[in-house]
């Protein structure tokens, strides 16, 4: 089972309404949604998918999206967010 965790080369920082993160990694900064916020705090501690599939289920924001929907676009979050290395994949001994 592979496991999501935030980089720990990230730093979060908040400028007024907007929060920031930075990866030294990458050397990019980007402009985080509320979404990618609350994932990256969350990867504090590594999670699969289906529990953040569960969290974003039970996001008020996301109530009127059907679960296909959210599921993609979950996806996609974490998908961008490992490619430019605010994210990195966690492998469990079933991985191997």
């Amino acid at each position: 089972m592979t496991l999501f965790s935030i980089n720990e080369q990230v730093s979060i920082r908040q400028l007024g309404q907007d929060y920031l993160a930075y990866s030294a990694q990458t050397n990019q900064t980007i402009v985080l949604e509320s979404l990618a916020y609350r994932l990256l705090k969350l990867l504090a501690e590594p999670l699969n998918i289906d529990d953040l599939l569960t969290i974003v289920k039970n996001e008020a924001e996301f109530a009127g999206m059907e679960v296909d929907d959210k599921t993609v676009y979950l996806e996609t979050v974490l998908r961008e967010l490992s490619a430019r290395g605010f994210i990195v994949k966690v492998l469990t001994g079933s991985d191997y």
